[in-house]
């Protein structure tokens, strides 16, 4: 079923052409990955499915909703409950400790605080960070605090995770340990996954691999 619809999608830099007439579908329950060269647009592409970006010309639907820019509180309302997102730089805030940054989206949705924790803390269980849920983010490891970032964008039962590089600023085992739990997230609990990636590794964990090349899109594997 499709989750997802990326119909002609252009987007330009002043003058510069940076994706042409991209067109692809993402299916629920599907691990897919984007990759390229660096600058070839692969973010861009991922930031625009996230709503994050504006795209020039094209259409995204998104479970059946046509994303329409004019109307920010509905464009905000799909993002906040349908796209979970995970960053190279896991984008946790310092000042809080990692449950309390995981329960932020959920804040965002004003559901329950008490509930929103309850719910955390079984994600922490799950990405085996049980014990790190009263640490701030200073006193993880980067493994540690990308997990959390996985955590924080589980929170709101999100049809799709978008990770951009989440492996960017790991070694390699930590990298591994990622790879495996967005593996175990997806057959477990059928999660779709779209990632952006220079990694060589991650699209071996996924069921379709696509190409950003010359401002096109084209399906690999």
């Amino acid at each position: 079923m499709k989750l997802i619809e990326i119909k002609n999608i252009c987007k330009n830099y002043n003058s510069n052409n940076v994706l042409n007439n991209i067109s692809f579908d993402i299916l629920r329950g599907e691990m897919i990955s984007i990759v390229g060269k660096s600058g070839a647009g692969k973010s861009t592409l991922l930031h625009i499915i996230g709503t994050i970006k504006k795209f020039d010309k094209g259409s995204i639907v998104i479970n059946g909703k046509n994303i329409n820019y004019n109307n920010s509180d509905e464009i905000s309302k799909i993002r906040n409950t349908n796209i979970g997102f995970v960053f190279q730089n896991n984008q946790l805030l310092p000042e809080f400790t990692s449950i309390e940054n995981v329960c932020i989206p959920a804040m965002i949705k004003k559901d329950n605080f008490k509930t929103s924790k309850l719910k955390a803390k079984k994600l922490f269980d799950l990405l085996d960070i049980s014990s790190k849920s009263d640490k701030k983010p200073n006193e993880l490891s980067s493994g540690e605090q990308q997990r959390v970032a996985i955590a924080r964008a589980l929170i709101n039962d999100p049809l799709i995770i978008l990770a951009d590089e989440p492996t960017g600023n790991l070694d390699k085992e930590n990298s591994n340990t990622i790879y495996s739990l967005f593996k175990k997230l997806n057959k477990e609990l059928n999660q779709t996954f779209a990632i952006v990636t220079h990694d060589n590794e991650i699209p071996k964990f996924c069921d379709s691999v696509y190409e950003i090349k010359n401002r096109k899109l084209m399906k690999i594997k």
